[in-house]
Formats: structure tokens, C-alpha cells, sequence
């Protein structure tokens, strides 16, 4: 086996907060990496550990060697003889001329044109290890790692059960990351990246960590501690700083001031009032914790320029936290940078990912990104999940979010039961797999009125599945499997998929496409009225299943898809409708 020596330069300096107050903090001021002592590390992959200035391996570290084109690696983990010390060295089973290390494993993206990508994790665990972000790329034999971030340092000692700590900036702080390691000073590029950083900080005082990119941080950067109760506190930069590769920023303690709770009494006379940023993580780290604001009304007061987490997420039956109260958005615009592998889950992205029965979402705009490969995402809801006696209402909301998903997509809400939204257009680019729409991907007993699509909705699936009644003496079908009876690709500029429901007075006005079952208003319509609807938009059915029992009798379908609804079916209702779209 060929054998790769790994060093490591990594810089650090204990540094000191400078004065701030409760209200105010400022960063300190930050030494030239150039200054900062090199230290030399051998072996074939480690982390960093700043302590006391100095720089040394830890016995259990793993480092990633991966060859030059990304494809194959080897997690090579620090013996107990090289704890304390600078270098070692490892024997690395690939076989390569170029290769990269980077650690922690976890902060490995991919290799793309011989290029590094790292992330920077916007839900880190807040310990140092993992904040400590440093890689190498070969030269010659030899594996010279050099830290890529900066580490910011926080204090929690106040005994007030502190839930999450956030980290909130002006600029990208966290996402995923190229890296230049041919420059003297590592270089880093954001690929997709975010204003934001959560820890999980569970109640647990001490230190945490989070790795940052390095750059110019604009004032008002604010670190926010919340309890699950809504209680918060907030300390905020007054200036700009510029936040230096090789260096722990520590920003001192937090916790020991914390508000009780968001103003207000939570009444429609007097709701909780969302001022700020802060107050709107207090609120949404509050609903995560399990408290869904039943009944509760909340006003927003303020725009929010970058919400990374949705508000309400499902794991399971056991685990799950909606939010269950009133959103009074007050015509105010959230921004969204969402993605699902930087969220709770994958599945439930959006901004509010969950909304139980009796829950309502009004006079909102919503603006940004949503991209997972889950189910269940949307510009405004991931899955409103109302019932008979105690429906949901989204009313005047206007999204202009771009969203990816899997299965059940929309621009409003991926999924709806038990769901009027009135009055809410979306003009952001809607792309999914299945059950995908501009306004509704799936819904049961829901109504959509006043309601319009402006942008592309797409599906990208490829086949569809379903299962049928063979008649007597026939063999075979062909281009299609069996499943649980219903068609699984729609695809719609109003619904995607609507079961039991009243779609009227809503027009679509983009390009809808999709494989099977597609249309402009609605792509599949079961015991479901619609009507005084139009549609202007291109309509265009990819798929082409042909069904035949066998090769002398049978039938055909195409694509199913029609101008207003592709699948009309089992006391269907289409009434009053328009369509001047080409299909």
C-alpha cells in the first residue's frame, strides 16, 4: 500500500470579547493569520484542536482521504500514540496521484473538476471538533492540512435551561463551499449557502462552537438564546468585523437576561407580536419544542430576511410539532432559504412545515428558496393537515419561492385535508416528482378559490404506476405496474391532485408539464367540482401509456391531459371553465 504522510497547519489564538453590554456586543479585534504559529502534523487525516495556541492531533479523530475524483475514500481515524502530538502517519488503501483529506468526515460535499466542496453545517452540534473545519490537498506523498474557517466561541452559564442557541448575519455565514488549496491562504466560494446557524443546545450550560466562513461580518450580526417557553435573549454587533481564516472569535456569554416570552397575551385583540428577528426564532424554536400556539393569535410586525428552519416538523407519531394558532402576516414578507438536508427532516420543508387542524395563515408574502428531495414541501405549508371540525384557512398569502421537491409539491401548501386557501398566488417555479401543483400538489376535502398560478410547474417523473382490471383471457399490460390503485404522477397549475374538493373563480397562466395526467387548472379531479376557472398557459403531457390486454384487442391511453383538468373521473363536476392555453 502506498503511504501518505498528512500534516497539518492549523492557527489559533485564544482571543478575549471586548466590551459589550446586554443589548451590544462587538466582535474582537482579530490577529493576522500570518502571525499565528504554523504547527506540523503527520499522518493521513486529523482534525485541528486550538487549545492554548497550540495545535495537536486527538486520539479518535477521523480524517476522509478521498482520490482525485471523489468517488472513493477512506476514513482514516487517529491512533491513541498520536494523541498530543503534531504528525503521524497513516497508510491509505487508494490508489491515486492526487489526493484530498478533510476533517471532520462530515464536512466532506464532493470532488467536482478536481475541486473540493465542503459544508460548513448550518445545524451544527456546537462542539469544537466539528467546528474546526481543516483539509489538504497532496503534494507529492505528503498531506498538509490547513484550517478552512473561522470558529466562533459562546458561552451559556446562566442556569435558565436555554433550548437553542441561533446565529443570525447579514451574509452568508454556513452551506456548502468550494475551496481553492492552491492559494497561500485557502480560499473558499459559496456554492449554496445561508445567513444562519442552529445549535441544539438542550438546556446544557458550557462553551459551544460553530464554524463560520471567513469574510467581512456586517453589523448587526446577533447571537439569540431561546427557551422553549418563547423566552429569548439577543445580543447584537454595532459594527462591522472582519472575521479572519485560523481564528476562535469568542463572543463571550449568553442567557443570563432572558424575556419571558414574545409581548402581548396571545388574544385577537392583543396577539404575541414578532418585532424582530430574534423574537421570530423565539417563536419558531418555541412551536419546535412542542408548544403549537393552540388558538393562540401572532402578529407579525416585521419583514424577516432569512428563515432556515421551517416552523413545525413531523419525524413520526410520536414526534411530531405542528403549529396550531393564527399567523397574522400583516401584509409583512418572509424570506426563505430552505434546504431539506439543512432542516429537521427532509420531508415537511416549507415555511411553516406543519399546520394542524384549526390553524390559519394570512396576509403574508413569502419569498426565497425551498430544495429537498422529501415529501411534502411548498413555498408557505408542507402538509396542512386540517379535519371536519377544525379546518384550515390560508388566506391572501402571496409566494414567490422557488421550490424542489419529491412527491406532493406546491407553491402554497404540498398538501392539504380539511383546507380553503383563498385569495393566494404563487409565482415562484414549482419542480416535483409526483402530485405536483402551482398552488395544491394533494388534497382530500379541501377548497381552492380566487386562487392563481403565474410560473412553470413541472414534474420530472418519468413513468407512472397503477393497477388495473384485466379482462378475461388477457396476459398482459404493458408499460405499467402494479400499486395501490391510484395513478401516482399529476401534475396541475391549480391542484396536482384533488379528492373531494371545490376548485372555482382560480386561473392558471404558466406552463404546466408533466408525464401523465396533467392539466391546467387541475391534473386529476375525483368527486371534485370545478368551476369558473381558465387557463392560458401551455399544457404538455409527456407520458405515452399504452395498456393492451393483448395484441389483438385493447386500448390506448396517451397522456391524459387536457386544458383545464387531465383527469375528470367518479362524479367529477367542470363547469364554466376556459382554457386558451396550447395542450
Amino acid at each position: 500500500m502506498k503511504k501518505i504522510n498528512i500534516f497539518l497547519y492549523a492557527a489559533a489564538c485564544a482571543l478575549t470579547v471586548a466590551s459589550c453590554t446586554q443589548a451590544e456586543m462587538d466582535f474582537p479585534s482579530i490577529v493576522d493569520p500570518e502571525e499565528v504559529t504554523i504547527l506540523t502534523l503527520s499522518f493521513a487525516q486529523t482534525r485541528t484542536a486550538l487549545v492554548d495556541g497550540k495545535t495537536t492531533w486527538n486520539a479518535g479523530d477521523k480524517i476522509r482521504v478521498v482520490n482525485s475524483t471523489g468517488q472513493f475514500y477512506q476514513d482514516v481515524v487517529v491512533p491513541d500514540d498520536a494523541e498530543g502530538k503534531t504528525s503521524f502517519d497513516a497508510e491509505v488503501a487508494l490508489k491515486d496521484n492526487l489526493f484530498y483529506a478533510v476533517y471532520p468526515v462530515e464536512a466532506f460535499k464532493a470532488i467536482k473538476d478536481e475541486t473540493l466542496q465542503i459544508d460548513i453545517p448550518t445545524n451544527p452540534d456546537g462542539l469544537f471538533a466539528s467546528a474546526n473545519i481543516c483539509a489538504a490537498k497532496t503534494e507529492g506523498t505528503t498531506l498538509q492540512m490547513r484550517n478552512l474557517t473561522a470558529v466562533m466561541k459562546v458561552t451559556v452559564e446562566s442556569g435558565n435551561v436555554i433550548e437553542i442557541l441561533q446565529f443570525n448575519a447579514q451574509n452568508a455565514m454556513t452551506g456548502t463551499y468550494s475551496v481553492d488549496l492552491d492559494s497561500d491562504v485557502p480560499a473558499l466560494t459559496a456554492v449554496s449557502s445561508s445567513k444562519s446557524a442552529t445549535v441544539a443546545v438542550g438546556g446544557v450550560d458550557g462553551d459551544y462552537y460553530i464554524a463560520v466562513a471567513p469574510g467581512t461580518y456586517a453589523e448587526e450580526f446577533s447571537i439569540t438564546a431561546l427557551r422553549g417557553n418563547g423566552g429569548y435573549q439577543t445580543r447584537t454587533s454595532s459594527q462591522s468585523n472582519e472575521i479572519a481564516i485560523n481564528t476562535i472569535v469568542n463572543l463571550g456569554s449568553i442567557g443570563d437576561d432572558l424575556s419571558s416570552g414574545l409581548s402581548g397575551e396571545g388574544t385577537q385583540a392583543e396577539p404575541y407580536a414578532i418585532k424582530n428577528l430574534g423574537e421570530f426564532g423565539a417563536f419558531v424554536a418555541s412551536v419546535n419544542l412542542g408548544n403549537p400556539y393552540s388558538d393562540k393569535y401572532i402578529s407579525l410586525d416585521t419583514d424577516i430576511d432569512e428563515a432556515a428552519t421551517p416552523i413545525g416538523y413531523y419525524i413520526s407519531s410520536d414526534v411530531q410539532f405542528p403549529f396550531a394558532g393564527h399567523f397574522l402576516g400583516n401584509g409583512h414578507t418572509i424570506n426563505l432559504a430552505m434546504e431539506g438536508e439543512n432542516c429537521k427532516t427532509t420531508s415537511y420543508v416549507a415555511l411553516f412545515g406543519v399546520l394542524d387542524g384549526g390553524a390559519s395563515v394570512e396576509n403574508l408574502k413569502v419569498t426565497g428558496n425551498v430544495s429537498t428531495t422529501g415529501m411534502y414541501s411548498g413555498g408557505v405549508v408542507g402538509y396542512s393537515r386540517g379535519s371536519s371540525d377544525a379546518p384550515v384557512t390560508i388566506s391572501n398569502v402571496n409566494s414567490s419561492v422557488t421550490v424542489s421537491g419529491g412527491d406532493r409539491v406546491a407553491g402554497i401548501s404540498g398538501y392539504a385535508s380539511y383546507t380553503t386557501i383563498s385569495g393566494c398566488t404563487n409565482a415562484g417555479t414549482v419542480t416535483g416528482n409526483n402530485s405536483v401543483g402551482g398552488i395544491v400538489g394533494y388534497s382530500y376535502y379541501s377548497t381552492f378559490e380566487d386562487c392563481a398560478n403565474t410560473v412553470a410547474v413541472t414534474s420530472t417523473a418519468t413513468s407512472a404506476t397503477a393497477i388495473f382490471c384485466v379482462p378475461v383471457g388477457a396476459n398482459v399490460l404493458t408499460d405499467v405496474t402494479s400499486s395501490n390503485g391510484t395513478w401516482t404522477n399529476v401534475t396541475g397549475g391549480i391542484v396536482g391532485y384533488a379528492q373531494n374538493c371545490t376548485v372555482k373563480n382560480s386561473r392558471n397562466e404558466a406552463a404546466v408539464k408533466g408525464f401523465f395526467k396533467v392539466g391546467g387548472v387541475a391534473g386529476v379531479c375525483y368527486w371534485t367540482s370545478v368551476s369558473d376557472v381558465t387557463n392560458s398557459g401551455k399544457v404538455e403531457g409527456t407520458g405515452a401509456l399504452n395498456l393492451r390486454p393483448d395484441s389483438q384487442n385493447g386500448f390506448q391511453w396517451g397522456s391524459a391531459t387536457g386544458g383545464v383538468v387531465g383527469w375528470l373521473n367518479t362524479q367529477g363536476v367542470l363547469s364554466n371553465a376556459t382554457n386558451t392555453g396550447i395542450v
